[in-house]
């Protein structure tokens, strides 16, 4: 593998939707706005595809979500606690899972009629909902066409869970209104299993930290050290194509109301956001090629100058 670069702040990146923005890992490739501080004596590498001896999920409590033709189609069952979310991107573009518990009694109905009117409307339909949308709680960032990302989640709390696609198409029609809203319930005995940890990823507010043995594969605890919200994103690029090359494609297509499948690469997961002291599981196994990674320094401000390097695997 080659050691990470870097490239300088050019651009902000636009916040788009304020429940989306929880959940907006992978719209932070479009801001691609500072340099790297990763240990440049460690290959700083994530994508997300889960490996096929676990079957896509390091533990019992486990649940693995396709999207065939815009849709969630979900196997397996949550209970609270500790729980694996596998998204499995079996569509021919992006999909996102924004993970949040709705209020009691609130159908997928409510809240496609609520993000109709409005996501101020739609916001009043979650349990803790904040002015930038629910807590993160630790799952899967945006994945690409034929990607696979597993996150295991730490605190899982019970109730109904919406899933909700934002991205949206070329004509400017989000996911969720051509079928991807879904509902899942999360109930039981708390399951308090942790998968076997391959080493930690740390994120904090100037680097983003790798194992000395990092090496494409495994399962690895990613923990946010920092005082900002940080995420962990994964770009599989194309020959010849930069990470600020495909993200800023990406973000032009964003601001431009359009779908962010661009040329150049394909979004690979990661673990989407995690709070100060918040942490997640991630597992991985790359695949050889070229990749980027990035972290959003601050979710909450519309100014994100994360951390970014790219790499080589195999």
């Amino acid at each position: 593998m080659n050691q990470p670069t870097s490239t300088t702040p050019r651009r902000r990146l636009r916040r788009g939707s304020a429940i989306a923005a929880s959940f907006a890992t992978v719209l932070a490739l479009a801001g691609c706005s500072s340099s790297s501080k990763s240990d440049e004596s460690k290959d700083t590498t994530a994508t997300t595809a889960a490996s096929a001896d676990s079957g896509g999920a390091p533990i019992d409590n486990a649940l693995t979500i396709t999207t065939p033709d815009m849709e969630y189609d979900v196997s397996g069952s949550l209970r609270p606690g500790v729980g694996a979310i596998t998204m499995d991107n079996t569509d021919d573009v992006t999909h996102m899972l924004a993970f949040a518990q709705v209020k009691d009694g609130v159908t997928t109905d409510q809240v496609t009629a609520a993000l109709d009117k409005s996501e101020e409307e739609a916001g009043k339909l979650f349990v803790d909902s904040g002015p930038e949308g629910p807590a993160p709680l630790g799952t899967p960032a945006l994945v690409g066409p034929g990607q696979r990302s597993t996150v295991t989640a730490l605190d899982l709390k019970p109730g109904t869970y919406a899933m909700i696609c934002f991205l949206t198409d070329d004509q400017g029609e989000p996911h969720w209104k051509m079928g991807m809203v879904k509902e899942v319930e999360i109930s039981g005995d708390t399951a308090t299993e942790k998968p076997e940890s391959d080493g930690t990823i740390t994120l904090n507010d100037d680097a983003i930290t790798m194992p000395d043995d990092f090496n494409g594969s495994g399962t690895f605890l990613v923990t946010n050290t920092g005082k900002n919200p940080h995420a962990f994103s994964v770009a599989k690029l194309d020959a010849g194509t930069s990470l600020a090359t495909f993200a800023g494609a990406v973000g032009q297509t964003e601001q431009a109301g359009k779908s962010i499948d661009v040329d150049g690469g394909v979004l690979a997961g990661g673990v989407d956001a995690l709070l100060p002291g918040q942490s997640a599981y991630l597992t991985l196994d790359l695949e050889p090629g070229h990749y980027g990674y990035i972290s959003p320094e601050d979710l909450n401000s519309p100014e994100l100058p994360p951390q970014h390097g790219e790499f080589d695997v195999g």
